[in-house]
């Protein structure tokens, strides 16, 4: 901790498949809704999402913006303008940091795709001899969302893209630390975001063993229909693969002093991360790499694992990933895992990809001020090790939305390729 104190968050902002703000996600989860439903995705065996519906881009951008920023661009866009209302970085509409305080200000965007997906746009159009944009190679990179901010808002500061598949939203939120952490800033504006809801990222997802949960099996010989709502089941006997979802997340970070010199209220204290990587295997997962992660945080926020009472699971409902999450949480936690309570967010949302542990860190602030955890739906065959009733042993995924005292929450975050990052929060 420098002299300026700790690293706080003031502001909040979320789009999502059950909600327009972070506010509405939260309400609607603990309400038991899922934003799972029913979605063409072009293949033959996948017919579920957690896809934004309604959201109407003419709304919020011009013709010449829309034509310059990718889908999971304009869902960033939107959520940081939420999370800069809530930091009172603006006010009716009006920019409230000086210019040395933008110069001060660092933007780290997590993606796992960016705008990737535009690229088929522009194959379609060339095959369809169509004109090409000016603008469509620039759609495609995948730090697209860092210079749209970057120019929307006149910041002038370090800026830059965190690109670690399913944990790139707390990647984003560790280098954004660190910046702040080495005085090159004294905030921050960081962000998750992906929407990748294309044909060829279904079936490419579905050509992986187990991934992707189909719209049905066979089983005992009979044929059985997956109700998309059913489909994601992190934690479950029975869990069929992960769902693909999009979403935005983004947290404003300060150091304490910049913070409390503008009157912001204090969301919540960053006490710590871990960021490693397995050096294993591109998709199955290594018990160390994970574990190790965990412990640095622990050890990075001074905690014993013991202080941890809340863990907002990287649980994708695939069926090796969530069984080495919990060996790995069983193996750090030891007794305590049975005092923990945890949830699973894809189970709501579906994997929105690098806006999935940004997603889970807001929503763990939000439970930690509200003292109150969403549900995890679907879990109704704990796997071994699992409960859904409080108090007995096991971890505890609540089933309806559970009031807790909590004043710590540690976020897993595990990608593709081996890549590890967690991140705790405590109350402010």
């Amino acid at each position: 901790m420098s002299a300026e104190g700790d690293i706080v968050a003031t502001g909040v902002g979320m789009i999502s498949p059950i909600g327009f703000t972070a506010d509405e996600t939260f309400n609607n989860m603990t309400a038991g809704q899922t934003g799972i439903h029913e979605f063409d995705t072009g293949t033959e065996n996948y017919n579920a999402a957690g896809a934004i519906k309604d959201f109407d881009a003419e709304k919020h951008f011009d013709r010449k913006q829309r034509s310059r920023t990718a889908r999971s661009t304009q869902l960033a866009l939107v959520a940081t303008e939420e999370a800069f209302r809530q930091a009172g970085v603006i006010f009716e509409g009006e920019m409230q940091l000086t210019p040395d305080e933008l110069l001060g200000t660092v933007i780290v965007v997590g993606t796992g795709y960016g705008g990737g997906n535009n690229i088929l746009r522009t194959r379609d159009a060339i095959q369809g001899g169509k004109s090409v944009s000016a603008f469509d190679s620039t759609l495609t990179l995948p730090d697209n969302a860092v210079g749209a901010i970057s120019i929307k808002y006149g910041i002038t500061g370090p800026s830059t893209a965190a690109v670690a598949a399913c944990a790139s939203g707390n990647v984003a939120t560790i280098i954004a630390a660190l910046y702040l952490d080495a005085g090159l800033a004294k905030r921050a504006v960081v962000v998750g975001t992906d929407a990748i809801l294309e044909r060829e990222v279904f079936e490419g997802f579905g050509a992986m063993r187990r991934a992707l949960a189909p719209k049905k099996i066979i089983k005992g010989g009979v044929e059985i229909e997956i109700l998309p709502e059913q489909a994601s089941r992190p934690f479950d006997q029975n869990r069929l693969g992960f769902v693909v979802g999009e979403a935005a997340g983004v947290i404003f970070m300060e150091k304490e002093e910049s913070a409390k010199r503008r009157g912001a209220k204090i969301l919540a204290r960053l006490a710590g991360f871990g960021h490693t990587s397995d050096a294993y295997h591109i998709t199955s997962p290594s018990v160390e790499g994970g574990k190790l992660a965990m412990v640095q945080a622990l050890a990075n926020s001074h905690m014993t694992p013991n202080q941890i009472d809340h863990i907002q699971m990287h649980g994708t409902g695939t069926w090796g990933g969530d069984q080495s999450e919990l060996y790995k949480v069983k193996e750090v936690f030891g007794e305590h895992v049975n005092k923990l309570v945890a949830e699973a967010i894809k189970s709501q949302h579906g994997h929105t990809l690098g806006a999935a542990s940004i997603q889970s860190q807001i929503v763990g602030m939000m439970a930690m001020n509200r003292q109150l955890i969403p549900p995890s739906l679907n879990i109704d065959n704990p796997m071994d090790g699992v409960t859904t009733q409080e108090n007995t042993p096991g971890l505890f995924f609540p089933r309806v939305a559970h009031h807790r005292e909590i004043n710590t929450v540690m976020t897993n975050g595990f990608g593709f390729g081996g890549k590890n990052a967690v991140v705790i929060w405590s109350r402010a």
